[in-house]
């Protein structure tokens, strides 16, 4: 018994991991997203920004 719970605590632990990693790369891709646009002069619209933020997360 302690060993099936030590197992689902270890695969909570990873996905917890994995999902942190996801949210930080899409973080630091919505970063540059904004810095390039900066950079060109443009600022984002929401209507832009927010079509982005869908085809990040996928839907």
């Amino acid at each position: 018994m302690l060993s099936l719970a030590a197992r689902a605590i270890a695969e909570a632990s990873r996905a917890s991991i994995g999902q942190k990693k996801w949210a930080d790369e899409v973080r630091l891709r919505l970063d540059e997203v904004e810095r390039v646009a900066q950079k060109s002069g443009k600022r984002l619209d929401a209507e832009t920004f927010k079509t982005i933020r869908e085809w990040l997360y996928g839907g």
